[in-house]
């Protein structure tokens, strides 16, 4: 999956459960956790997919659904039932695609705020 696709197919997703207002960014890499596949931020409304990940599409999907949930469930770190809740919501794919304007998006992957 490109960059631009991820960020893409994120935004369409984040449409498809009525989340409007949200940016999606590919970082190179979490410093703080090198293993962590995405981050939701509510401070910068901001979902972050890492870069390591773009090869596997099963994977990145599964990353996007997860974060999503995140945001629909207002929790960053909670993974209890109102989590399991919000993941069931997700679709599994992207039923009705929209094309978004990526800004930003090239070959430089960008950095963490």
């Amino acid at each position: 999956m490109t960059i631009e696709n991820a960020i893409r197919t994120c935004l369409n997703l984040l449409a498809e459960v009525g989340v409007g207002n949200w940016n999606v960014c590919v970082v190179e890499d979490f410093p703080e956790n090198p293993t962590h596949m995405g981050l939701c931020s509510y401070r910068a409304r901001t979902i972050y997919l890492s870069a390591k990940w773009l090869d596997d599409d099963a994977e990145m999907l599964t990353t996007m659904r997860h974060e999503i949930a995140h945001v629909l469930s207002a929790s960053d770190r909670d993974h209890g039932e109102h989590f399991e809740q919000a993941l069931s919501l997700v679709p599994t794919q992207v039923t009705c695609a929209r094309d978004f304007r990526i800004a930003r998006c090239g070959p430089q992957v960008e950095p963490l705020p």
